[in-house]
């Protein structure tokens, strides 16, 4: 009887820690998205990470190919909220973090591609980016500038 008492309180206890870190992400909707689509269709596997992020994470590696990781960006609560707008994206070489440091990265713009990024510019893009960038991210404040590549 006490044996199962312990699983029933064990239950309980792992559930509501469960419930309180939102293991369980509630579905986009409208105004609530908990995660940016990222593709990579590049050759080379990438880093993706957003600059409020940089200093405590390596960033989320794409892989060349992947398609629609919401991994790579996501937050713990709808990211209109989370993120702080605009949102800078960095994009690098996935293998560049081995070598260089966040702040070489950033202060020499070793990196591939940075997305400055409005909400109204994720909402048009139905939250969706890529590396390379699409056609339907021309006039996506970036740098180095769309098509200079």
């Amino acid at each position: 009887m006490i044996d199962d008492m312990k699983k029933v309180i064990t239950i309980l206890l792992l559930s509501w820690i469960c419930m309180a870190y939102k293991c369980v992400k509630e579905e986009d909707s409208e105004n609530c998205h908990f995660s940016i689509k990222f593709s990579n269709n590049s050759k080379i596997d990438i880093r993706v990470a957003e600059s409020s992020y940089l200093a405590n994470s390596s960033g989320s590696i794409v892989k060349s190919g992947e398609l629609d990781n919401r991994r790579a960006l996501s937050g713990r609560d709808c990211l209109e909220y989370d993120f702080f707008f605009p949102s800078y994206i960095y994009v690098f070489n996935a293998d560049l973090l081995a070598y260089k440091s966040w702040d070489e990265i950033v202060q020499n713009k070793l990196y591939l591609k940075l997305y400055v990024l409005h909400l109204e510019d994720l909402q048009r893009l139905d939250w969706k980016i890529t590396y390379p960038p699409t056609e339907a991210m021309k006039d996506i404040e970036q740098y180095p500038p769309y098509g200079s590549e």
